[in-house]
């Protein structure tokens, strides 16, 4: 489980580098993606700023839930062709 967790860390991290990427304002996207998780620094952003920021991170969160409810609809459909086994009485000794 901790590789999934890196792995949808960093496809949230891809999401919210191409989405801040294409803003001229913005020099280093995950630094200020962490001001915005900075409840001390988030005053310093302007609010077109945090509106940007949170868009980003929003749509990051958005592609993580959709792979991870991809996967859970895949296990689903993965453990319903498994092959049943039905258990196998034990028969009662016969007396003699």
């Amino acid at each position: 489980s901790a590789v999934g967790v890196a792995v949808m860390g960093a496809l949230m991290n891809a999401r919210i580098i191409s989405t801040l990427s294409d803003n001229p304002d913005i020099q280093a996207p995950l630094d200020e993606a962490n001001l915005l998780l900075d409840e001390k620094n988030r005053g310093t952003l302007s609010p077109d700023l945090i509106d940007t920021l949170r868009n980003a991170f929003d749509s990051g969160l958005h592609q993580v839930f959709l792979v991870i409810g991809i996967f859970g609809v895949l296990g689903l459909l993965v453990t319903l062709f498994f092959p049943r086994q039905e258990k196998q009485k034990a028969e009662a000794p016969t007396a003699r």
